[in-house]
């Protein structure tokens, strides 16, 4: 996992780049690149749930 392009998110100094690359295939990756950042959001109990988790 490796990070990378620092900016002021939320309030404090966060990296924008997170990218995962697999130990058998160093040549690929998986790159999340966040634009923003909301921290505490309230959510409803029922969205985080086993039955949801097996929708998608």
């Amino acid at each position: 996992m490796n990070f990378g392009e620092h900016k002021m998110l939320a309030g404090k100094l966060r990296p924008l780049v997170m990218r995962l690359i697999p130990v058998d295939k160093p040549d690929e990756y998986t790159e999340f690149i966040y634009e923003s950042l909301q921290l505490n959001v309230k959510l409803q109990d029922n969205i985080i749930s086993l039955a949801n988790l097996k929708r998608y």
